[in-house]
């Protein structure tokens, strides 16, 4: 449930910013976590000609990843010709979540025994990428890096990476 209130938030915040500024917000797709299955959405707002804020929600409908949700917020400095496209650095913080497994370990028989446990922790990165934009507002995003966890659970780094298709409006 807090899932799909967190989805239904985000594209109402969407819809209240297209209604008072033009062509300043973007809502991309990832297209590279539908394999995974998961589902990643990002909404990125233009704060000048060469700097944007945005924000990115991840959650994994599959057990077998170590990261369950991630919600993260991002700043990214675009060094195109065009405004507000082509090579850009961003620098991400965010909260993350899921499951990891851990061993506990008997000194009597040597013998190890598997447990699941679950985590939040709070992170910050960076990453590197590219933006194409068309003549008709269709996005283009391509971008890679990393980040680092804080805390002694769960793991200790996440990557930050994606393929986004979107609108600009």
């Amino acid at each position: 449930m807090k899932r799909v209130m967190m989805i239904l938030l985000l594209v109402m915040c969407c819809q209240l910013y297209s209604q008072t500024v033009a062509e300043k917000n973007e809502f991309k797709l990832d297209l590279a976590y539908i394999l995974a299955p998961a589902l990643k959405v990002e909404y990125e707002r233009l704060l000048s000609d060469g700097t944007t804020l945005g924000a990115a929600g991840l959650y994994h409908f599959d057990d077998d990843y170590n990261i369950k949700y991630q919600i993260l917020g991002f700043y990214r400095w675009y060094f195109g010709k065009e405004p507000i496209s082509g090579f850009f650095l961003e620098a991400n913080m965010g909260i993350s979540g899921g499951y990891y497994e851990s061993w506990f370990s008997y000194a009597l028989d040597g013998s190890k025994e598997e447990s699941e446990e679950s985590y939040s922790a709070l992170g910050a990165g960076i990453a590197l990428g590219w933006k194409f934009v068309t003549n008709t507002g269709v996005v283009l995003d391509i971008f890679s890096g990393i980040g680092r966890m804080v805390g002694d659970v769960g793991p200790e780094v996440y990557p930050r990476w994606g393929v986004c298709i979107g609108k600009r409006f």
